[in-house]
């Protein structure tokens, strides 16, 4: 099934090249379908925060293009719709063995992922194409009022927004200025209870800064 592993780093800071995001990519053989329990089972034995499953499909329309099949799971499989530094570890590991490719397109869950390689003498560059979710303001009730509470606790909130297409969820805090953002302390047991309600990532934000809660911090499932 797997013809290549890479473990990939991406958003890497200046030569240290053990920073960045870690990713494990496994290339699969052309036609190859692995069931959801076999990559789920993969991703938890690499134990890398994602890994993702590549399976190209041929060459795109443009010139040197290639297309391929991508699917990312966390290290606790679970299948994220959309991850920014899985594709891009993708994209590195097919362009290591397509290097011709002036253009790499994901076929995945959240739409087509164009990959682009930068010209650079000294690293390889990679420009991902994200696709844009709107996030919709939302009013008052007892269950959002509880779910705020779980993320800020009695922190004054400004506006709460949900993006229903990737489940993301963001609270704007009264104020400004990092203080209050600081004081910030999810409560993380009652958060890892909402593992089905769909939400990828929480944003925590107040004018002029932001905290992001991972989805690796709070057991959610995404990101």
């Amino acid at each position: 099934m797997v013809t290549r592993l890479h473990q990939v780093n991406a958003f890497v800071t200046g030569n240290v090249l053990t920073s960045g995001n870690p990713a494990s990519v496994c290339m699969l053989a052309e036609g190859s379908d692995p069931t959801v329990d076999q990559m789920t089972v993969l991703a938890r034995e690499l134990r890398m925060p994602v890994t993702a499953f590549v399976t190209s499909i041929g060459s795109g329309g443009a010139p040197n293009s290639v297309v391929c099949n991508l699917r990312v799971f966390t290290d606790g499989g679970i299948e994220l719709p959309l991850c920014g530094h899985g594709t891009l570890a993708a994209a590195a590991a097919v362009q290591q063995g397509s290097p011709e490719a002036s253009e790499i397109a994901f076929s995945t869950a959240s739409g087509v992922l164009t990959v682009r390689p930068m010209q650079s003498e000294r690293r390889q560059l990679l420009q991902l194409q994200m696709p844009l979710s709107e996030p919709q303001p939302r009013n008052g009730g007892a269950e959002l009022d509880r779910l705020v509470q779980m993320i800020v606790g009695p922190a004054a909130v400004e506006r709460v927004f949900l993006s229903h297409e990737r489940g993301h969820f963001l609270i704007q805090l009264q104020g400004r200025g990092e203080a209050a953002l600081r004081e910030v302390a999810p409560d993380m047991p009652s958060l890892r209870r909402l593992q089905d309600t769909g939400l990828v990532g929480i944003i925590v934000t107040i004018a002029g800064v932001g905290k992001l809660i991972s989805v690796r911090d709070i057991g959610l499932p995404g990101l």
